[in-house]
């Protein structure tokens, strides 16, 4: 099982990934400017999925978030720009 930190997860190709990893096995991170546009993924995978603030060009949140990621599922195997 893999985790991955997934940006920009409130549509797109961010959403698309987190569903792809999920139907996978994998654990996701899934976090977007706004989190509330997440909840309800977020109660539908409660225990392989977790939702996060985060604006990307705010040096703290991401620090944040990284941190928060990791307390959670205990690392992160792909990350932001990642090529898998």
């Amino acid at each position: 099982m893999k985790t991955w930190l997934i940006t920009g997860g409130s549509s797109g190709f961010g959403m698309a990934y987190a569903h792809a990893a999920l139907a996978n096995g994998d654990q996701v991170v899934l976090t977007a400017r706004n989190p509330d546009h997440l909840q309800g993924w977020a109660d539908r995978h409660p225990h392989r999925a977790l939702t996060l603030p985060l604006d990307i060009t705010d040096p703290i949140q991401v620090t944040d978030a990284v941190a928060k990621a990791e307390a959670h599922f205990g690392g992160i195997d792909h990350r932001p720009g990642e090529y898998v």
